[in-house]
Order: C-alpha cells, then structure tokens, then sequence
C-alpha cells in the first residue's frame, strides 16, 4: 500500500471520531492498528536501449565499483585499397612475385577499438560508451546496496491500541462487550427526540397539531369608548365641532360649516418721505421736500460767485496768444525780408563749362565762374511755454476765467416726496397693496361633526396568535410512551 492512501485512511479516521481510538506521534492508524512508514528498495534489471543493434550489456569492476556500458563487436576492415588475408592487410603485386605484408591495422566505424590479450592471440572489440545510465519514470538511479534502478514501496509498521480516551465530561466505562464513554445528563432527556415537560406530569412530550383557540379580545385607544351598533363593534369619542372635507367649523357670524371665498387684499394710501436734511410740505398739487441752502446754489451745475457781482458763474479755461518770437534760418543763410515775407537767401558760385569751334584750332572748351542767389522762406517760432498753432504761438498753459450766465441762484432747494408702503404692503402703481390675502367665508348646508372614530383593536392572551379569524395557542402538547 502507498504513503497517500493509508494517509488518506488515517485523515478519515481522526474526521470520523472513532472513541478512544489514537496513536503516538509519528504513527497512523491503518485497519484498526497503529502503523510506523517503511520504505524498502528493490533492484532493477539492467537493460540496453540499443539491444535490437546489436549491443550488449558488459559489467566491469573498476577502483570505483561496477559499472555498466553498452558495447557492440564490429568486423575488422582494411584501408588504402589492402584486403583482409590470414589476420593481415596485405597488397598483391606481379613484380617479380614478390608478395608484401603490412601489419593488419583494425578500426571501428564506431567506437573506441580495444584489444585483448589471450593465451593464445588477441581480442579486438570495438568498445561504444553511451550516456549516464537512466531509469524509467518514477525510478531513481542509486549506487548502493548496488548500482541499478530503484522504485520506493511504502510499508507500515503496526501494533495494538496504546489505550481509549472520551470526550471532556465523558467517563471510560466497560459494558461488557467493548469501552465505552458515559455521563449524567440534568435534567432528563428523551431518547427519540421529544421535549421532556414537568407539566402537566413529568415526561416525554411531542408536539400537538391539534391547537385550541379562543375568541379575540376587543379594545379602544385610549379615550375612545367600545359600542355595538348591531351590526360592529366600533370605537367613538366625543370631540368639538369639525367639519369634513375642504369645509371649516366657524361660530362667526354663526355657527356651521364653511368654504373659503375668493382671497380678499386690503389697500391704502401712500405714505411720504424725503432725504435727510429735508422738510416735508406741499406745493398745492404734490408733497415736496425742501431745506434752505447757504450760501445760495445754481440750479444747473455752476458756481455761486459774489465777484464781480452775485450771481451763477462757469468755468472757462483760455489760452494766451501772441506774435512769434522771431524767425530762424538754415545754417550758412541770412534771414531778410522781400518787401512781403521774411525770407532766408545766400550767394553761391560755381563754374560752367562752356565750347566753341576755331577753324584753325579745332574744338576748344573753357569753364566760366558764375554767381547765384538761393531764398527760401524763413522759419517761425515760438519761446519757451508756447506752442505754434501754425498763425500765431498759442500757451501751453490754461487760464481759468469766470463768465456769468443768466442761471438765477436759488436759496431753497425743493424736490419731490418719494411715496413708499409700510410694512407688510407693496406698491402697485398706484396704491398699497397688502402683501397677505385676508380670507372670505360663505355659510354650506352641512352640519358639523361631533364624534370621531377609530378601528377597534383585537387581539390573543399570551400564548396565543392571530390566525385570521381567532386567536390560537402556539403550540399543543401530547404525552408520549418514552421514559426519559
């Protein structure tokens, strides 16, 4: 048997549960015994892959031990054209039938050639060295007790139970037969599964399916009162008027039912108001505000001025103007003036060449040396703080001068009144309007109600559940024959 199935076998037992089945560390339990793994080796025939070409299995004994090869015998041949005759290569030649020997020169086509002597002649075997011995699948190539291939058995010792043991709480007894393990049980149990019950006598009880009922038991909430009409049971209170419905109870003007009118909104007059420092007043058609202003203010922005007379004076920025300072000219002219204009000129000279045909001399030329005067016109400019504005020089800088227009100041200022609504109204254009609905009520014909009621409330005594038609017990019992 193999190391996974006793393991398998003893992994069930220790699942299973077996009482006071257990053995010592290192040992498992195998049919009913105690069992150590052992692990014996077994020899395996040395075989030749190459059988069918002719090899064999030759085993030496060395200064390592044996070994193992596989050699195969080859026939001897003779090379460089020489025939194999008497064990010797020889070559036949007609020259006066003289016949030359060489030595036999043997060869493997394969192989390491070895030679053997024996008593007597030699040996020749051409000696075939194969790779490392291998074995099959599951085998293991081992040297001792001796070369070969091995494959492990698994075997296990046994022995009888080292003793029993029982659960914690349990006592190790003997009922004559085989060990057993055995408690006392508080309070006492019943053998087939029933419920052992005290009441109505102590016993082994299974449950009824046969349960008694009992009618429900009817109650209110709290202060409703419970009242039979003949046909229900019901449960009423007394409370005051209500109506039902979108209808409410009111006792103005009288008492009854009402439905809410169309939304009715309250309105008033504007109420006024002017900035600080203004009084309020009324000019005959309007409310104005005013307040009286020192010194006097003009109406459309301009200053009030007592100088040179009172009255509404602006603000006017001026300019100075005034001739040019002088006229300047381009260097090397002279500034002058042709009647008309001031002008700039200068006198320059320069040569022109001039030619004229001599009969007896041929063409002859000359330069003449000439005068001319260039003008142009001069240039104007301005001093310091002023600026050409192309007929005069004009400030750079304003003047501030004061004129007076015909605005008449005024010593009370008067504007309108802003109108505004109090709080919990807004303006609609034209009055103010208020911001809450005060709601209409028109009297119905319905008459207001006096009781309320609720669903009457049923249910079981303890013990008992609701079936849907009365209360039932939760469960029943029937005594049994066992004896617990």
């Amino acid at each position: 048997m193999g190391w996974a199935s006793l393991a398998d076998e003893a992994a069930a037992a220790v699942q299973s549960g077996t009482a006071g089945l257990s053995c010592p560390a290192g040992m498992v339990l195998h049919e009913g015994l105690c069992k150590t793994p052992k692990v014996e080796t077994v020899a395996v025939t040395w075989v030749c892959p190459q059988a069918g070409d002719g090899y064999e299995l030759v085993v030496g004994l060395g200064e390592l031990g044996v070994s193992h090869s596989c050699q195969k015998t080859v026939p001897a041949h003779c090379t460089g054209g020489k025939i194999l005759h008497d064990g010797q290569c020889r070559t036949r030649t007609v020259t006066e039938n003289v016949e030359t020997r060489d030595p036999v020169r043997w060869e493997c086509s394969k192989g390491t050639l070895e030679t053997t002597f024996l008593d007597p002649g030699y040996s020749r075997r051409c000696r075939v060295t194969l790779d490392s011995p291998r074995c099959g699948t599951g085998e293991t190539y081992r040297t001792a007790p001796r070369r070969g291939c091995y494959v492990a058995v698994t075997e296990y010792a046994t022995k009888r139970y080292d003793g029993y043991r029982c659960p914690t709480g349990y006592a190790l007894g003997h009922d004559g037969m085989a060990n057993t393990c055995s408690k006392s049980v508080s309070p006492p149990q019943c053998p087939n599964g029933e419920t052992y019950r005290t009441s109505p006598r102590r016993g082994c009880y299974e449950e009824d399916p046969d349960k008694p009922t009992r009618p429900y038991r009817r109650g209110c909430p709290s202060r409703y009162t419970l009242n039979y009409d003949g046909i229900g049971w019901t449960c009423t209170m007394s409370v005051p008027p209500y109506c039902t419905g979108a209808l409410s109870y009111r006792t103005s003007p009288t008492a009854g039912c009402y439905r809410q009118g169309p939304p009715s909104y309250a309105t008033k007059a504007y109420r006024y108001r002017c900035p600080s420092g203004y009084s309020p007043g009324h000019d005959g058609m309007a409310n104005t505000c005013s307040k009286s202003v020192s010194p006097p203010q003009c109406r459309n922005g301009e200053t009030y001025r007592t100088s040179p007379r009172r009255g509404c004076y602006e603000a006017v920025s001026v300019y100075e103007t005034k001739r040019y300072d002088g006229y300047r000219c381009p260097s090397g002219y002279s500034l002058g003036h042709d009647g008309m204009a001031n002008t700039c000129s200068k006198t320059e000279t320069y040569r022109v060449r001039r030619c004229a045909f001599d009969p007896i001399a041929g063409q002859q030329c000359w330069y003449e040396t000439r005068t001319r005067t260039l003008t142009q016109p001069a240039t104007p400019y301005c001093g310091s703080g002023y600026s050409d504005d192309g007929t005069q020089c004009v400030s750079d800088t304003a003047t501030t001068e004061w004129r007076r227009t015909t605005s008449q100041p005024v010593t009370k200022l008067t504007r309108p009144a802003t109108p505004y609504c109090g709080s919990g109204y807004s303006d609609n254009g034209s009055r103010c309007v208020s911001d809450t609905a005060t709601p209409t009520w028109i009297k119905t014909t319905a008459q207001p109600q006096r009781t309320v009621t609720a669903p009457v409330i049923r249910d079981c005594p303890r013990g008992y559940s609701d079936n849907g038609a009365e209360c039932e017990a939760d469960i029943a019992w029937r005594r049994t024959t066992s004896q617990p």
